[in-house]
This record gives structure tokens, sequence and C-alpha cells, in this order.
């Protein structure tokens, strides 16, 4: 009688294959480089790419720059959304883009903030959003990474270091 192989899945391939990875570059051992935290900004450079070329191609069509922006910032957001949840986090939740969306209002937020803050310490714009880019970047993939793509494994383990209430009881 034969034994019946399971198909692997496409993530569980693609874990395999970065972890073959990992262990034959010396370089990312060395490093110890965190593909995925790679793999985030590898998309989000596809995914400014793309965002620039929506707007470009709006403002070709003749549409005010305002319009563009905001026409780029929509398409953008949904490609981000589906990028990041295939590429980046391997999620294969449902539900994900109202978070994905709440969180980059928050990001927003907190890259404006940064650059009001560095100008009001007489930096320009320009160079105030340089040095935004770090920061609102890290904050971004950990906000992604812990609010929107939440695996189950992390789930657990945030639930785990929750200590349960001992002799708890209602009083009526």
């Amino acid at each position: 009688m034969r034994k019946r192989r399971k198909k692997k899945s496409k993530i569980t391939q693609k874990k395999n294959l970065e972890a073959r990875l990992i262990k034959s570059s010396p370089v990312i051992k060395k490093l110890k480089i965190d593909t995925q935290f790679f793999r985030f900004l590898i998309v989000g450079v596809v995914n400014t790419a793309f965002g620039y070329a929506v707007y470009t191609l709006f403002l070709c069509l003749g549409i005010q720059y305002q319009l563009a922006s905001l026409g780029a910032l929509m398409c953008g957001v949904v490609f981000s959304f589906n990028t990041q949840k295939k590429f980046v986090f391997n999620s294969t939740k449902d539900g994900a883009f109202v978070r994905f969306v709440f969180c980059w209002s928050v990001i927003y937020l907190f890259n404006i903030s940064l650059i009001s803050k560095c100008i009001s310490y007489g930096f320009d714009a320009y160079i105030s959003g340089a040095i935004a880019i770090v920061p609102v970047t890290l904050f971004s993939y950990f906000l992604q990474k812990l609010v929107v793509f939440k695996s189950k494994k992390e789930t657990n383990k945030t639930m785990a270091t929750v200590p349960a209430p001992r002799n708890f009881s209602i009083k009526w």
C-alpha cells in the first residue's frame, strides 16, 4: 500500500525556500537579517514606484495634482495591502483591509507629527521628510505585523504573557 504525501501549501514552500536560502548564505547568516523585514523594504520600494506611476499617469491624463495624488494614494493603499499581505506577511486572513487602512491613518499622523517636530527645530520640509523615513518605516512594519497581519502564533504569545487572575469571583 502506498502512502500519500500531503501537498505542501505555498506558504510552507516559501518558508522552506527562505530557510534554505538563509542556511546557504553566509552573509545573511552573519548579519542575521530578518527576511520578513527585508521583504517589507523591497515591497515598500515596489509600492512607492507603483504609487508614483499612478500619480504621473493621472497627471498625464490632465487631472489636477491634488486629485492625482488622492487617486494615487487610494490605488496605492489597495496595491500595498495586497503585496504586504501576500509577499511580506504570508497572510491568508480575510478582513484585514479595514485594519490596514486604520493603521495607515495612524502611520500618516505619526509621519506628519515627526515632520512637524523637525520643522520646529529649524529643518526644512525636505530634510524633515527624509529624517522621518526611518522611524516611520520601522513604525509601519511593526504596526502592520502586530495589528494588521498578526499571525496565530503571535496571538498565542500575546495571550500567554497575560496572567490569568487568581481566585476571581463575583460577589453579588
